[in-house]
This record gives C-alpha cells, structure tokens and sequence, in this order.
C-alpha cells in the first residue's frame, strides 16, 4: 500500500510542467525491433516490436507532454521437461513525461504513467494461462552527448509495477518489472532524425497464477527515432535600420511570414536573431532552432530575389582564431541547411565577422542576417 500511495504522488507531480512560458509544440517518437533471448539453455528466443509516441509543449530547456508507447513480443522453445513452450504479451502505457535538456553536454527524460499488460502462455504440460495485469510505470532516461555531434550515448531505466486481479475487485498477485539498459544514437546529418541500437534486460518476479516466475530476458535491438519541435514559439528580432533600432516580438502562429522584416527590409538592413543556438563549442543546430529556420526558408522561397549575407556568434575562447573558425563554421552551417531545401548558394553568403559571448548559456547571442540584394536599386 504504501508503494502504491507514493507511486501515485509521484504520478501527480510528474503531471505539473515546469516550463515558464509558452514557446512550441514538441512530437517525439521511435520504432524499434529487438530479439531477444528468453532462456538460453533450452534456445526460448523471440522478438518484441515496439513503439511510442509522446506530444508535449516546449520551453526553452523543458519539455512536458504525453507519451503511448506500445509493445508486443512473442517467444517459443523448449522447456526442462522436454515439452514445449510459447507465448506473447502486449504492453500498454500511458505516460506524463519531463524533458530537462539544459545544455549540450547532457540531458534528461523521466515520466510516470499507468500501464497494461495482458499475458499469455502456453506450455505442453500445464496447459494455456492468460493474465491481464494493471499498474503504474516509471522510466528514466539519462542521455550523454560527447564533443563530436554525430553520436550519443544513453542510459534508460524503467520500473512497472503491476497487478492482477480477481472478480471482486482483490488483488491476486503482484510483479514488479524492471527494465535497464544502454543505447547509442546516431544521427545521420537530420538534425531530427537519430537511428540507434540498444541492448538490454528486463527482470520480473511473479506468482499467483499456475507457477511462480523469477526469471530474466535479454533484448538487444535496432530502431528509428524522430523529434520534431513544431510552429508556435515566439522569435526575438531586432532590426537595424539606417535611422535606428526597433525590436519586434513575432508570434509564427498568428503572423504569416510575409510580416518577417526579411521580406519587407531594405538592402542593408541586418535581422539579429535570437533563437537560432548551437550546441556549445560545435556547429550543430540546437532542435529548438529548427522553427526558426524553417520560418526564414519561407520568405526565402516567395522572395527569390532576396539575397543575405549571415553572420553566426561563438563562445569565448583564448584563441581569436578557434573563435573565427567556430563562428564562420556556424554561418556555413545555417547555409548548408538552407541549400539542403533547395535555397540557391549563389543567394547565401557567409560573413568574415562574429559575435563573441562569454558563454552559451548568454541569452544575448544573435545569428545576423543582412540583406544584400532584394531585387530593388
């Protein structure tokens, strides 16, 4: 009772997010396919499908939103006896998840949710048996993410407590599951798009039914994941003009792009904006640059005379020519994701001068686009 008590408190507080303001929606999802060893002795092997789902609001470093994740595994071989054996479960949950990705180096992804579980086996001496079982689940993730932008490494852990019950509402039986493993990322130049293999273990202890179960199983497998933050942040640009400085606060769900200061500038006018980061000491697009970027596609597209010159930023370091190189390689890199959607090279150039700032944690640094051709004298 009291693991129920505090498994349902943790739930609660999962539920409240701890964004502070409204910046965009978030979907993230996988697909994944791992056999896996049920007992290797008398050759149990199977495969599990799994995939999820979660949407969820973005904020800056914060993520909360609601994830389904479904699973489906079967499994055939041979026990002790000589006889045979088979079986499948499918898996269930729903989950309220927290992202915490304060900086490059590493982030966070923890949830609480209810989950189902129906069981069913099958085995030449004792006959079939299905369970349906109900309970809560809790995972942890705990990604670390090297200097070089092409991998990454993470952690999971999960925990589901689950229940059995009888006609009248009683509980028969209880088994905890938990799950533990380790996955490596890699991201194959979409800055949305990560292919991974994992291996790992899931231990359960069971009883009540026509045997007791204390047993393990080894997964290892290989998956699809995407993560696309979506419309509705809110971009800071400051537009300089001969005649001085105005800053404007646009909301991409209520303004379409035509209202952008890159379609209405001035040749000369340089757009310093503020949401387009990077990933400390690299040149690889924070996730929550994508929005913006995209924005700045579109007005590309219906301006095709418009032409900038870009100009990125960089963390301070003691060497003017590691700063040079990191900001142009920043510059080069906004480009390229221009040119990869099919924006002409000839319309994009890459600005000599950066700017420097103390750290990437400066909410000050802007990525600066001057119009240098917009089809007027």
């Amino acid at each position: 009772m009291k693991h129920t008590v505090a498994a349902c408190f943790f739930l609660v507080v999962s539920v409240f997010p701890l964004f502070s303001s409204e910046e965009g929606l978030r979907i993230a999802g996988d697909i994944e396919a791992s056999p896996m060893v049920y007992d290797p002795v008398y050759a149990i092997i199977g495969l599990t499908l799994r995939t999820s789902c979660m949407v969820g609001y973005m904020s800056g470093s914060y993520t909360a939103g609601v994830e389904g994740a479904f699973d489906y595994s079967f499994f055939e071989g041979e026990v002790e006896s000589g006889g045979s054996v088979g079986g499948n479960w499918t898996t269930l949950r729903v989950l309220f998840d927290q992202y915490f990705e304060p900086d490059s180096f590493y982030s966070i992804k923890w949830g609480t949710g209810f989950i189902w579980l129906n069981n069913s086996l099958e085995t030449s001496g004792t006959g079939s048996e299905t369970l349906d079982c109900y309970g809560i689940t809790f995972q942890f993730h705990l990604k670390i993410i090297p200097p070089w932008d092409f991998i990454d490494i993470e952690t999971i852990h999960r925990i589901d407590l689950l229940y059995s019950f009888n006609d009248r509402g009683g509980i028969t039986s209880m088994a905890p599951h938990y799950y533990g493993g380790l996955r490596i990322n890699a991201h194959p130049g979409l800055p949305w798009l990560t292919v991974y293999l994992d291996s790992y273990i899931k231990y359960w202890s069971y009883s009540g039914g026509t045997q007791d179960i204390d047993t393990g199983i080894v997964n290892a497998g290989i998956g699809v994941a995407f993560d696309l933050p979506l419309g509705g942040s809110q971009t800071e640009q400051t537009v300089v003009h001969e005649g001085g400085i105005e800053t404007a606060a646009v909301n991409e769900e209520t303004t379409p792009p035509a209202l952008l200061p890159l379609k209405n500038g001035k040749k000369g006018d340089k757009i310093h904006i503020h949401n387009i980061r990077f990933k400390t000491n690299t040149d690889t697009l924070m996730a929550e640059s994508i929005p913006v970027l995209e924005d700045i596609i579109k007005i590309l597209e219906e301006n095709p005379h418009l032409a900038v010159s870009i100009s990125a930023y960089t963390e301070y370091m003691e060497n003017p020519a590691e700063e040079y190189k990191l900001y142009t390689s920043r510059a080069k890199r906004i480009k390229d994701f221009f040119v990869e959607r099919g924006i002409g090279e000839h319309r994009l150039k890459i600005s000599s001068i950066g700017q420097i700032v103390l750290s990437n944690e400066d909410k000050s640094p802007t990525v600066v686009f001057e119009i240098i051709d917009n089809g007027t004298r």
